[in-house]
């Protein structure tokens, strides 16, 4: 198996806000919630986990403003999705 990760400063693509979302989904349901959640732009990466929260995703942003966004509509649509937390990252160091 190979894999590549690629770290860039996300300022490059004009993509300022960072944030890390936690989603509680139905189990039922995690398979295409994860999948639709992969298919979002605003995605960097999007795990299925164990704990509480079982999905959990980084996204990039040009602003908080379109986070908001985001997360009050595309996330908010996700199949079996009852719980979301988000943090928002200030700095990565």
């Amino acid at each position: 198996m190979l894999y590549f990760d690629v770290d860039f400063h996300h300022s490059l693509l004009d993509l300022t806000a960072r944030g890390m979302v936690w989603l509680t989904v139905n189990p039922a349901q995690l398979g295409a919630a994860g999948a639709a959640m992969a298919g979002h732009p605003e995605t960097a990466y999007v795990a299925a986990m164990t704990g509480s929260a079982n999905l959990y995703a980084s996204v990039l942003s040009p602003s908080t403003e379109a986070l908001y966004d985001y997360l009050t509509t595309s996330i908010a649509q996700l199949p079996g999705l009852s719980e979301v937390e988000t943090i928002l990252v200030m700095r990565t160091v």
